[in-house]
């Protein structure tokens, strides 16, 4: 993917606690060359906080999620769990999240630990 740039310390890119939260078949693109200049690609954390439902989250690059895209991090209810990812940015450094949650909601937090030029 090209040069790995660290973060010290990591950056928060987002928090949906102070807005609205996650439900089924939310999709949200993030635009990351806002914050890293000519990034192909992220490294980061993917936390979701008080989910009330089993389901999961997908990111791709694309927004579109074909049924055998695996998930980024499955959802338990009433469990805050965190897994870590890398993955590529689309050419306009674009990436989508989808959230699938068997009713309810939950949110998301998005870390950043570097980015790939």
């Amino acid at each position: 993917m090209g040069t790995l740039t660290l973060l010290s310390p990591p950056q928060r890119f987002y928090d949906s606690r102070g807005g609205l939260p996650f439900t089924n078949g939310r999709i949200l693109q993030f635009y990351f060359r806002g914050s890293f200049p000519n990034a192909r690609g992220i490294v980061g954390n993917l936390t979701v906080v008080s989910p009330s439902s089993t389901g999961n989250f997908q990111i791709n690059t694309a927004n579109s999620f074909p049924s055998d895209l695996p998930s980024i991090i499955n959802l338990i209810p009433n469990q805050d769990l965190a897994n870590g990812f890398t993955t590529a940015l689309d050419s306009g450094g674009n990436l989508w999240v989808k959230c699938s949650i068997n009713g309810g909601s939950v949110h998301l937090i998005i870390d950043v630990y570097g980015y790939y030029q």
